[in-house]
């Protein structure tokens, strides 16, 4: 099913560097185009940045929309890194 707006997940398993302690990982997926931008607030603020890795994904289904579309959401990020 299509993400229809902001949805969360996570994964956790043992530490290979610490006995007993587990790491997380934090899933954030942005659905519905490029009307809901502003979610990023959510995943992307001043304490997860230090961590953060970003995963953009293309419809390459529609070829003619995927340079203006992976460029939106790159420039959206870089504007939420600086604020």
């Amino acid at each position: 099913k299509p993400t229809l707006a902001l949805e969360y997940s996570f994964a956790r398993r043992a530490s290979k560097t610490t006995p007993g302690a587990k790491e997380v990982a934090h899933l954030w997926e942005v659905g519905g185009g490029t009307a809901l931008a502003n979610l990023l607030d959510v995943p992307i603020n001043e304490t997860s940045l230090k961590t953060a890795v970003v995963v953009v994904c293309a419809d390459l289904s529609k070829q003619n929309e995927v340079f203006a579309l992976v460029s939106f959401w790159l420039e959206q990020l870089r504007a939420r890194i600086h604020k």
